[in-house]
């Protein structure tokens, strides 16, 4: 059966006149998202320092060795210093540290005072407390003496320096 042009066109219209009067149906879904970040602690110092020859008595000028401290450890760092002995006879060697600029890093030794690195235990350099580094890290600026030069072998003598965050 065939129907008139008027009666399609007139059933069309009351479709598209419903269609436009009907509320779309939706429905949504939410999900919830947990993660867990590991902390993290890393320290960078240079790597090596020559210093030049020197005579028995004599000590060097402070050489910088900046030491750099990264962490998202909410309660913050210690940073601290220890060395082993030079070989072919020890040597003192001490450290310096600048005041940071950053006043949530705080020293734990005199501002530009030498201060003797051990070579039992470690001391103290200084610390950040209940906060993270941004994200380049903290820098310390910190500088190696050596000296005075005891009575001891000539030649090469060499020690390590070791920089040690712990999480707080």
């Amino acid at each position: 059966m065939t129907r008139p042009l008027s009666t399609l066109t007139a059933s069309a219209a009351f479709c598209l006149a419903l269609a436009a009067t009907a509320t779309a149906i939706t429905a949504t879904g939410t999900t919830t998202v947990n993660a867990t970040v590991n902390e993290s602690l890393g320290v960078t110092a240079t790597a090596s320092i020559t210093i030049p020859a020197l005579n028995v008595g004599a000590t060097s000028a402070a050489i910088a060795a900046p030491v750099t401290v990264i962490s998202n450890v909410t309660g913050g760092y210690q940073l601290s210093v220890a060395r082993t002995a030079f070989t072919n006879g020890d040597i003192p060697l001490s450290f310096l540290v600048a005041t940071p600029a950053d006043v949530t890093q705080l020293l734990d030794v005199a501002a530009a005072t030498a201060t003797a690195v051990p070579t039992s235990g470690g001391q103290n350099v200084g610390h950040r407390t209940a906060t993270i580094t941004a994200a380049l890290g903290d820098t310390w600026a910190t500088s190696l003496q050596l000296g005075p030069v005891p009575f001891t072998r000539s030649g090469a003598h060499a020690s390590t320096v070791t920089f040690t965050a712990v999480g707080l």
